[in-house]
């Protein structure tokens, strides 16, 4: 139900984007395919459920680790300590969505040293944040969330080539502010729908 409630609380605040996005974008000669809409409430919705399921720190946590500082010997430096388990294979398919959405739906993602870093940056934020609502933060899971990511780019780039008959649609290239910077907006209205309404 919050999951829910999250995802539809941030659709006017995305909608609006996409509307101000069309706007800047055509002044730039960008063209716009209904399918990249598609696929981008669907990065917003896989972006949510991440942040729900991986418990990633809410407005009434953050309130109450007010005066409190993050705990350094809650996170495990150590990683693989207990050899592969399955958690950790979850991890690895928990990002493998987003490794394959991102070149999906932007040409500056068709680089798998990008989607690389974009699966560390993102999974990087979602464990520092486990820290300020004293959750468990492990390096093992950083490393699995990006072999994810890369495994998931991996996956796209091997439909590309095996599908490239039927795949015909273009990433957004990086033309107006709004285009080069979608990806980031709308995992910051996933956030805070998150944040405040979970």
């Amino acid at each position: 139900m919050y999951l829910l409630k999250s995802v539809l609380s941030v659709f006017p605040f995305c909608i609006l984007f996409h509307i101000l996005m069309v706007y800047q974008g055509r002044k730039a000669k960008e063209s716009f395919r209904t399918v990249h809409f598609v696929w981008a409430y669907l990065l917003i919705l896989y972006t949510s459920l991440v942040f729900s399921v991986t418990g990633s720190v809410t407005l009434e946590e953050a309130v109450r680790a007010v005066g409190k500082l993050p705990v350094m010997a809650d996170i495990s430096w150590i990683p693989f300590a207990s050899g592969l388990t399955f958690p950790m294979v979850l991890n690895l398919v928990m990002f493998l969505p987003l490794g394959f959405l991102l070149p999906v739906l932007w040409d500056r993602f068709r680089s798998f040293g990008r989607v690389l870093t974009a699966g560390f940056l993102c999974s990087l934020v979602l464990e520092l944040g486990q820290l300020f609502n004293f959750r468990a933060t492990d390096l093992e899971d950083l490393l699995m969330n990006t072999a994810g990511a890369a495994a998931g780019f991996l996956l796209w780039l091997l439909l590309m080539k095996l599908l490239r008959i039927k795949i015909r649609w273009k990433g957004l290239r990086s033309g107006s502010f709004l285009v080069r910077h979608e990806m980031e907006f709308l995992m910051i209205f996933a956030f805070l729908g998150h944040f405040f309404l979970s």
